[in-house]
């Protein structure tokens, strides 16, 4: 004897079938993307002003820890210069104070 209070037809049965298929997928997709996104808090951009002997010192130290270097500022542009070669990798802006 069939229960009428549980008793599902065809077309509500594949249609719950697909739905549920489909929110599975979208969630197992986002999981597997969400792996790759960088967040505000896994990424460290650095700026250096005053990038003289100690400021690249330590510029190349936050390099080396993973930091990336996304501009530089100096008075000085031979001092300049010299951060961006200790970077070794190129620097996306640089900017020389002028009077």
């Amino acid at each position: 004897m069939r229960d009428e209070k549980y008793a599902i037809n065809r077309r509500q049965f594949i249609n719950s079938s697909v739905t549920a298929a489909a929110a599975l997928a979208a969630t197992t997709v986002s999981a597997q993307s969400y792996n790759r996104i960088l967040g505000a808090n896994d990424r460290i951009r650095l700026g250096g002003i005053g990038s003289g002997d100690r400021g690249s010192t330590r510029l190349v130290a936050a390099q080396k820890l993973g930091a990336q270097i996304v501009a530089l500022a100096d008075v000085n542009k031979g001092m300049l210069e010299r951060a961006q070669k200790a970077l070794g990798a190129p620097v996306e802006k640089t900017y020389v104070a002028t009077y």
